[in-house]
């Protein structure tokens, strides 16, 4: 008797180990037939997929209302590619209107340990501008030559 249970003991045990292995394992999806990362689902949550852009883009994370787009460019970081891809950043933002509806967040761009990065922060960015100020800093940094790839919140 103290066999049968210890036996049943284990197999439950083991159905438990199972299922705590592919609930901690949920960050992969299986899609015709294929393993596609969990983090890339975040694109389509913010219209990534429809931005035609000429570089890569993903949102690899997500961080309450603040994003941290992270700037791979094709050669070398230097200070004539972080003033033009800041320029462009102001003229985006300058299109806002600051004293009403449209104001589109706190954004910083800087250059820190040979990266470019982009901190967009929508606190009390209206609802309906927000996806406006996450696509559109792509859209704007999209007219700068030499840009691999963008990742946003990528820690």
């Amino acid at each position: 008797m103290k066999k049968s249970i210890l036996i049943v003991c284990v197999i439950i045990l083991i159905i438990i180990l199972i299922a705590l292995l592919y609930i901690f394992n949920i960050n992969k999806i299986e899609r015709e037939g294929a393993i596609i990362p969990m983090e890339y689902e975040f694109d389509s949550m913010i219209g990534l997929e429809n931005l035609d852009l000429y570089y890569e883009a993903h949102l690899v994370d997500l961080d309450g209302e603040c994003f941290i787009y992270r700037i791979y460019l094709d050669e070398e970081v230097n200070n004539e590619k972080f003033e033009e891809i800041k320029k462009a950043v102001e003229v985006f933002s300058e299109d806002f209107d600051f004293n009403g509806d449209n104001y589109p967040g706190y954004i910083d761009v800087s250059l820190k340990e040979n990266n470019i990065l982009i901190f967009l922060d929508l606190g009390n960015v209206l609802p309906q501008n927000q996806n406006i100020s996450i696509q559109g800093i792509l859209k704007t940094i999209n007219k700068v030559k030499g840009i691999k790839k963008v990742m946003i919140n990528e820690f």
